[in-house]
């Protein structure tokens, strides 16, 4: 690379660096990322992933602002103006195809830190994958090569606006395939066979190559030819070894997704998984205040709390005695209805509640003594339960409507809440409820035969059932 075109890829670069096309996008993936990430807990070996696809916001203004820059050589009367300058298309395209690149990476470098610097601070799970990161910084540099090769090869204002449409779409569409720049689908729980490093020098012998190839448009030269050589045979051997990697490591990917670390802490066992172990402290919080409610000799029979993707991975599970979390837990102010969530059900587990989420049918608690003690019991952790309404998404004439709450697909009125609050006023409250346990926690005493028990008086007016009362 001759001097002067350095100095005219500096000039490139600084111009590129000012465009205001380019700092939009930045600014729409820094607050796409931050919206997206602001109520939850990041999980690192899904983060990385998730802003390396983002990057594609600023690949997409590379390409349009380096299609722009190379297609000044077809304005109107710019191929006079250029002829007096000591330097030929060659060189220009040098500098272009070397200052885009470098100018997309360098923004959406700047962006992924000062994104992962924002969630920092919390209890981040997983584990941080700079491959993933670095490969969201070259995709955004192959977008600008792009840009340039294909605009010197086919110049036309169209070439910019169907090249993002076209890579967008086949990056979404092959989401699975190693060989798009980047694959925006992680597993979860978290895929231990992404082959990332290798993907990483695969994108970067692809930015190699297309360079090569924007240069080849002004003829076959040595040094040209030997570079886009090179280039495409270390993208075969990086290719093939990003494609062959995740094959090998099936079986190590299945054993990470179907293990879990457990842990008990106190008479309840938490289990997680590996990359997730780090939250089992967070939960732990959540429902240490409903245990220490719960009398000591019946501690011992708990449910676990055990982490699961979804609804469809509990096959074998013994319902009766876990309780399920998910892959997400919120943060700035998103925990709180995670915390009240966890406790609740808790609480429901604790005094003998069917079923929770995966219940069959709805039942009220309308009425029940135990209603107050669960209610209770979660509220020691914070917020009382809430209540709302739940439909599947089945329209037709077969639909079931589940009126839930955070105690399960289980309703509760207002006279429960006013004298579990009252509970929680007095400082009696947990030697009279432990007293009488057994016949508080009953399905057959009512609120009026417990209030005696608890020194409480009737002081608002009781509600019938609206459903099926709980058994």
């Amino acid at each position: 690379m001759s001097r002067v075109a350095q100095q005219l890829a500096l000039f490139e670069l600084k111009l590129m660096l000012r465009n205001p096309i380019l700092w939009a996008s930045a600014g729409v993936m820094l607050a796409w990322r931050t919206v997206a990430t602001w109520s939850f807990e990041p999980a690192w070996h899904l983060e990385t992933v998730q802003t390396a696809t983002a990057a594609l916001l600023v690949g997409a203004a590379a390409v349009v602002v380096t299609s722009m820059v190379t297609m000044r050589d077809s304005r109107p009367q710019t191929a006079e103006l250029f002829s007096a300058l000591p330097t030929g298309q060659p060189v220009r395209t040098v500098a272009v195809v070397v200052a885009g690149p470098i100018a997309a990476g360098l923004v959406v470098a700047l962006v992924s830190v000062l994104h992962f610097v924002s969630l920092l601070g919390g209890t981040p799970a997983g584990r941080f994958d700079a491959y993933e990161v670095l490969t969201g910084v070259m995709v955004a540099a192959l977008m600008a090569a792009l840009g340039v090769a294909l605009t010197r090869w086919a110049p036309t204002l169209i070439i910019a606006p169907v090249l993002i449409v076209a890579l967008v779409w086949a990056i979404f569409q092959f989401g699975r395939n190693w060989l798009m720049p980047v694959v925006p689908i992680a597993s979860a729980p978290g895929d231990i066979s992404r082959p990332s490093g290798w993907h990483l020098g695969y994108v970067t012998a692809l930015v190699i190559l297309v360079a090569a190839l924007a240069l080849m448009r002004h003829g076959i030269q040595p040094a040209r030819t030997g570079i886009a050589g090179v280039a495409a045979v270390a993208v075969g051997l990086t290719g093939w070894s990003t494609v062959s990697q995740p094959e090998a490591n099936e079986r190590e990917t299945v054993k990470a997704s179907t293990t879990y670390v457990c842990q008990r802490l106190g008479t309840v066992e938490y289990c997680a998984y590996p990359l997730f172990t780090r939250w089992i402290s967070i939960w732990q919080g959540a429902v240490d205040p409903v245990v220490q409610g719960v009398p000591p000799k019946l501690r011992a029979h708990l449910p676990r709390v055990i982490q699961l993707p979804g609804e469809e991975s509990l096959t074998g599970t013994n319902l009766k005695s876990t309780i399920m979390v998910t892959l997400q837990w919120g943060r700035n102010g998103g925990e709180a209805a995670d915390r009240r969530s966890l406790a609740s059900r808790m609480a429901a587990a604790a005094i003998g509640l069917p079923g929770g989420y995966l219940a069959v049918h709805n039942c009220d608690l309308r009425g029940q003594a135990r209603s107050i003690i669960a209610i209770w019991l979660a509220m020691r952790a914070g917020e009382p339960p809430a209540r709302f309404q739940q439909s599947p998404f089945d329209e037709g004439p077969n639909t079931v409507v589940y009126q839930a709450s955070d105690l399960g697909i289980i309703d509760f009125g207002d006279e429960e809440l006013h004298y579990a609050r009252r509970l929680l006023a007095m400082p009696m409250a947990e030697r009279r409820i432990w007293a009488n346990w057994d016949r508080l926690a009953s399905p057959k005493t009512s609120i009026a035969e417990a209030l005696p028990l608890l020194g409480l008086r009737s002081e608002v007016p009781s509600e019938r059932p609206r459903e099926q009362p709980c058994r």
